[in-house]
């Protein structure tokens, strides 16, 4: 998770990032980092300014952990970087999910091939 929390700094430092990047809410593993994200797309749909204050006020998340994120050392410059970091780490979830899904199932072989193409 510390891509996604690096990830989130980027568009503090650039917040025209969340303008281009093509990462979804789902692509977060953790929750309060799902939420600050939410939110930030949300202010970004609203062409409001996405700042630490409107991203905490917006996600709920107290202000001082929005801050933490975005720290000194973060180069915004990489975001494409991570960007493919947080998707495919979010692929593989998604694969894991499913094989427990199969390996727990008493569907025909049939059905279980579906269910990768979900």
């Amino acid at each position: 998770m510390q891509e996604e929390r690096y990830f989130i700094g980027q568009i503090l430092w650039d917040p025209t990032i969340i303008n281009k990047t093509i990462v979804t809410p789902s692509d977060f593993q953790g929750v309060q980092e799902r939420a600050i994200y939410k939110a930030m797309l949300a202010l970004s749909r609203e062409n409001t300014v996405v700042d630490e204050n409107s991203t905490a006020k917006k996600s709920g998340i107290p202000l001082s952990k929005v801050i933490d994120l975005k720290s000194s050392n973060i180069i915004s410059s990489t975001w494409e970087h991570y960007q493919k970091v947080l998707i495919d780490t979010s692929r593989v979830r998604a694969i894991k999910k499913t094989c427990e899904r199969v390996l727990k199932s008493d569907l025909p072989a049939d059905a279980l091939v579906d269910m990768f193409i979900e």
